[in-house]
């Protein structure tokens, strides 16, 4: 393993070389890149994947066995190799001579035959046993997306074309990326130790989202289906964690967290922002202009507060919260496919993708609240009523008070949830509420209990 781990140590090097060009500054690769790259938000996805991916090589760096790194050197030895052969199909494209270009040029020669080195020689000695085990569903997942996502980028990769106006050196660049990402999840899903392939989904995602946030991109197609399919392997890595190291009173605390901050900023932004009406404006609308980050921000500390608050409550409704958890989705993508501009009118992608999946997230959630609210302390059903009047009210609203009625259906849910959350804290003190098991297959048997406590 130590030769391993210095051979990772210099691929971190590598990759912190990358991110420093097309993460910091996309704008600037005709200066500072092996290649100029015409359009900033292209370059910007590349900074993203740089940049997830020296977050997992530092933490590789502390793996103990060649199991856990086992997946990250193969990835590595397939996207390094794709890149070489990129390189030479397109060796005109490249700044030649200049140290990006060498730098660019020898992080891609000299991976393939160290790697594949290191892996022929960690296979002949014993092996460690994997401790932290994936769930047989969620390896299935994993090598199911890898077969599409490898055979869909090998074809792109052969027939760049199909994604023009994409220049082909970039299209191959993309594609060895995603070639090094199929080869994780597929041995993730065989190897079974997630937690490297977890890191790297779980960072991958957010800094695509910031990158792509600076500069004005087109939402197509396959973009689209390739951010969902990210926040979905994201999902599951963020809820394994969860399920894994999480406790009752720890859930609790991160729900009323991740909600409070939402609440908070409810509150803060009609002050902050004046020129949107509330009575007309959709919350989400917040997230263009000023203080937009507040808003995405806001959105995903209400996802994560939702999810760990779904997750403590299945000790009191095992489909209750699972059905929270999954409806916490829609605050992750509310944070990452903006509301539509109501004032000007204009249809867009995203904004179309979050009205489509924000109608089966508000059923879901609403169907948790109320097995939730049966099962639990009597004083929720207060603010269920609120949650059900105020849904009532945003369909049946004009035009110029739905934007009214959307924060009152906001506001009364989210504070469900915040009080839930204390419950759960103070039930969790008094030893009220079971801690769930390492399964998590508490059901609804507590109920009886619980709704004496409430």
């Amino acid at each position: 393993m130590r030769l391993v781990r210095i051979w990772i140590a210099v691929e971190l090097l590598f990759g912190l070389f990358g991110a420093s060009a097309v993460l910091l500054d996309p704008a600037a690769t005709a200066t500072n890149f092996a290649w100029p790259i015409a359009s900033p938000a292209a370059a910007s996805v590349l900074g993203a994947c740089y940049g997830s991916v020296a977050v997992m090589l530092a933490a590789a760096l502390f793996a103990r066995h060649w199991t856990q790194v086992r997946p990250v050197v193969a990835a590595a030895g397939v996207l390094t190799s794709v890149m070489l052969l990129a390189t030479f199909l397109h060796w005109p494209v490249f700044t030649h001579g200049t140290v990006a270009f060498w730098l660019w040029f020898i992080s891609y020669l000299l991976p393939p035959p160290t790697l594949l080195a290191l892996w022929v020689w960690q296979e002949r000695r014993p092996t460690v046993p994997v401790t932290d085990s994936l769930p047989t569903w969620a390896a299935n997942l994993f090598m199911g997306n890898a077969v599409i996502l490898g055979s869909v980028w090998t074809f792109l990769f052969f027939v760049p074309m199909v994604l023009a106006p994409l220049p082909p050196v970039l299209v191959r660049v993309y594609a060895g990326w995603a070639l090094g990402l199929a080869t994780l999840l597929w041995l993730t899903g065989k190897g079974r130790d997630w937690r490297l392939a977890g890191l790297w989904l779980l960072t991958l995602p957010a800094i695509l989202w910031i990158q792509l946030s600076r500069y004005p991109y087109t939402m197509s197609g396959g973009l689209l289906v390739q951010l969902l399919d990210l926040l979905a392997l994201a999902t599951i890595c963020g809820t394994l964690l969860i399920r894994r190291h999480g406790t009752t009173r720890g859930l609790a605390v991160a729900g009323a967290t991740g909600v409070g901050l939402f609440l908070v900023a409810l509150a803060a932004l009609p002050a902050l922002r004046p020129d949107l009406d509330v009575r007309a404006r959709w919350v989400g609308e917040y997230a263009h202009g000023p203080y937009g980050g507040l808003m995405v921000g806001a959105y995903l500390a209400l996802g994560t507060g939702a999810l760990c608050l779904g997750l403590a409550l299945r000790a009191v409704s095992r489909i209750g919260g699972v059905l929270l958890a999954v409806a916490s989705g829609g605050a992750f993508l509310s944070a990452v496919f903006g509301q539509d501009d109501t004032a000007t009118g204009e249809r867009t992608v995203p904004g179309t993708v979050r009205e489509i999946a924000l109608v089966p997230t508000f059923v879901l959630l609403i169907a948790a609240l109320a097995l939730l609210t049966r099962a639990g302390p009597r004083f929720l059903a207060v603010p269920f009523a609120v949650v059900l009047v105020s849904f009532g009210a945003a369909f049946a609203a004009s035009p110029a008070w739905k934007g009214l009625a959307g924060r009152a259906f906001d506001a009364a849910w989210t504070l469900w949830m915040f009080g839930a959350a204390i419950w759960l804290l103070r039930a969790d003190r008094f030893a009220q509420v079971p801690a769930p098991t390492v399964d998590w297959a508490v059901g609804e048997g507590e109920r009886g209990s619980e709704r004496r406590h409430g």
